[in-house]
């Protein structure tokens, strides 16, 4: 397999923001620098693992998108749809399991 090549075009303060980075690491290049970056910004969103035929499950990746959402919403937003999940599993048809955490 062969690597995929594309073009960036950055403002000058994020370009020497990535030529810092790049020195006080010691990457051989921008490249390499620049994919380290990448990397570590793909692992910090906290995406789901790849399966072993490099497919993500559906449910896996809903799952992570649903998360980082909520992640993003403030304290009071986060209480409503606890509130509402709340109400939610007080239905029948909604009440599958017993093992759901909530604050």
């Amino acid at each position: 397999m062969s690597d995929a090549r594309f073009s960036v075009t950055m403002s000058e303060e994020l370009y020497q923001e990535v030529d810092q980075f790049r020195h006080a690491h010691k990457f051989k290049t921008q490249t390499k620098a620049v994919v380290a970056l990448v990397e570590k910004g793909l692992n910090s969103l906290g995406l789901p693992e790849p399966l072993p035929d490099g497919e993500v499950s559906i449910a896996d990746a809903r799952s992570t998108l649903m998360e980082i959402r909520f992640s993003q919403l403030d304290d009071q937003d986060k209480a409503s749809v606890y509130s509402y999940a709340g109400y939610l599993l007080e239905k029948e048809k909604y009440n599958k399991s017993d093992d759901i955490d909530t604050p």
